[in-house]
């Protein structure tokens, strides 16, 4: 028995051996150190060192010496090829290898040369039925600099230009055919030859619509931004895809030209989608110190009558906010670049500055200005019945708003890069008493930009300024005046809290309002990320903001954790000239979504 468990352990013993030992050579493997020489362009020196292997895989340990060879040749090829790329033609690599204390020292020591300069370039550009006016266009983005570095990303930015500019002119089959370098080393200089195959002109054809289910293919038609018959231009494939897309009525969309021209010189475009399921429900849950706990529910249809038009139902609630919503909304209303909004709402709020109750109708005709830009007029009616300082009012008001707005961001909860601009200005008229009419102004602008791979850090800015002009503060419904404070504005501040008070210390709003706030958002590990910001503002009761009486400023820090539906935030905020038995020391907020 005991010979028995001896050469049991013994065998254990063996196995684990043997399976630790190829891991613990890999391990170890051939110890090195890279460098590269020789080169004293910084920037070049940095691009070499990006493409070097030796460089980047330091951690990772060859196996054997043939192992290390065969990754210091590949090296010296990558290298040289990407110092030909640079204009280097006449560029020699020497590798110096030796040994100290075990470790193989590596050194790639380049020997740059003479940047060649282009001599000449030559652009031929087939077949002669090319319009004339398109060819000199063509010939004219072609005139490079002679003398300028022979750099590869400058004939092929060059050679993109042009099959560019012939895509939108009719040919959107160009393509390169050769692309020609031509070196002579005893002028250290390069003549280039491309030649470009623009085949005949086309116009658009018909579309060639698949995988409809719901949604008809005549609203597919109706978003097409070209007219069958005109000259091709890729620029309208491309915005037809993204109108498409926008839509948010397919999970996948394609919008290409056809393989083959039909006889007549016309190129259908095959647009193949795959629909979305159109239906959706959901809910949303918050909490803050200053409004409590609140949720939402919704539901809603994106494809209503199969021509994607979408309504959207909503119920909402806080300890201090109750409403519902029914917004109808129809996308190519009269031209594809309408969308008509027609919304119902109402609501019941019980703030500290005021309690109201209110039902609200309207519509608007919003209009894709392209460039990011989007414009919209409309009209609303709404009656209110507010309550502040212990006295009723009611009120019929007759508003006319009209907005323009501009977004370049590359995510709607989350974005990492682009600006978000918006003006609006909306006159209120009063039937019952036209000397009670005002006018309210708002300019809003936010900006994103993200840092290092990835956007571990994305740095986030916003500003706003708001105006109401026309009678007294007193005469203004209470909840059309201007509050800050609170999450989606000062956070560290009650919601509506700053700015005029009244003999209690009630906010009453106030006809003026400035904000702005910055934050950084920094990824950590995981979904997980902080957020440190600043957030100040005020409002003031005069219809300019008056500086004098200064403005409320509060700091914070955040947490995030990222979900596919977007960011869920929590935020604590501490304000920093709070003001004494009116503001408490911090606000907490728990919601979905960046703070702006």
């Amino acid at each position: 028995m005991t010979c028995s468990r001896g050469l049991l352990a013994v065998f254990l013993a063996i196995t684990i051996c043997s399976c630790l030992t190829p891991s613990m050579a890999r391990a170890e493997g051939i110890v090195y150190r890279a460098g590269i020489s020789g080169v004293e362009d910084v920037q070049l020196a940095k691009l070499l060192e990006e493409v070097s292997d030796l460089v980047q895989s330091a951690g990772r340990l060859p196996a054997t010496m043939l192992a290390l060879q065969r990754r210091i040749a590949g090296d010296r090829d990558r290298l040289l090829e990407v110092l030909r790329s640079e204009g280097y033609y006449g560029a020699s690599i020497e590798v110096d290898r030796r040994e100290a204390d075990g470790t193989q020292l590596v050194e790639l020591r380049v020997v740059p040369g003479p940047r060649f300069g282009i001599a000449s370039f030559t652009l031929v550009l087939a077949p002669d039925s090319v319009a004339a006016g398109l060819r000199q266009e063509a010939e004219r983005q072609a005139r490079v600099r002679i003398g300028e570095p022979a750099r590869a990303a400058s004939i092929i930015d060059v050679e993109r230009g042009i099959i560019v500019l012939l895509g939108r002119n009719g040919h959107p089959k160009a393509r390169r055919t050769e692309r020609k370098v031509v070196v002579d080393h005893a002028r250290a200089a390069a003549d280039i030859r491309l030649e470009i195959d623009a085949g005949e002109p086309v116009t658009f054809g018909p579309p060639l619509i698949s995988g409809t289910r719901d949604v008809r293919p005549s609203y597919i038609r109706r978003q097409l931004a070209w007219r069958e018959g005109a000259l091709f231009d890729n620029r309208h494939v491309d915005d037809t895809r993204r109108d498409l897309v926008r839509s948010n009525l397919f999970e996948t969309v394609r919008v290409s030209p056809a393989e083959t021209a039909a006889p007549d010189g016309s190129l259908p475009v095959e647009i193949e989608v795959r629909e979305r399921e159109h239906r959706s429900i959901g809910f949303g849950l918050g909490y803050s110190t200053d409004l409590g706990f609140g949720g939402k529910v919704f539901w809603e249809h994106r494809n209503l009558f199969g021509e994607g038009e979408s309504l959207n139902l909503e119920a909402r609630a806080t300890q201090r906010l109750y409403g519902g919503a029914a917004r109808y909304r129809e996308r190519g209303f009269l031209s594809r670049r309408n969308t008509l909004l027609l919304d119902l709402e109402t609501s019941e709020e019980r703030f500290e500055a005021y309690r109201a109750r209110s039902v609200a109708t309207g519509a608007a005709l919003e209009r894709d200005l392209g460039n990011g830009f989007a414009g919209s007029l409309g009209v609303t009616l709404e009656a209110l019945n507010v309550r502040q300082a212990g006295e009723t009012d009611r009120f019929v008001l007759v508003s006319l708003p009209a907005r323009l707005r501009r977004d370049t961001t590359d995510n709607l909860l989350d974005p990492t890069r682009g600006h978000r601009l918006r003006l609006e200005y909306t006159p209120f008229f009063q039937p019952d008493d036209p000397d009670l009419n005002f006018h309210r102004v708002i300019l809003a602008g936010s900006a994103y930009q993200g840092f290092f791979e990835g956007n571990r850090v994305v740095l986030a800015a916003r500003a706003q300024l708001g105006f109401i002009f026309g009678p007294p503060t007193a005469d203004i419904p209470a909840n059309r005046r201007l509050y800050a404070g609170g999450g989606g504005s000062v956070r560290g501040y009650e919601f509506q809290s700053l700015g005029p008070l009244d003999a209690d210390g009630d906010p009453v709003g106030g006809r003026s309002i400035v904000e702005a706030g910055i934050e950084a958002r920094i990824r950590l590990f995981g979904g997980f990320g902080i957020v440190p910001f600043l957030d100040i503002g005020n409002a003031y009761d005069d219809e300019r903001p008056d500086l004098d009486q200064g403005v409320r400023v509060a700091t914070g820090i955040g947490l995030r954790y990222t979900t596919p539906i977007g960011p869920i935030r929590a935020d604590i905020a501490f304000p920093l000239n709070r003001r004494r038995g009116i503001d408490d020391a911090f606000q907490f907020y728990v919601s979905l979504g960046q703070a702006f």
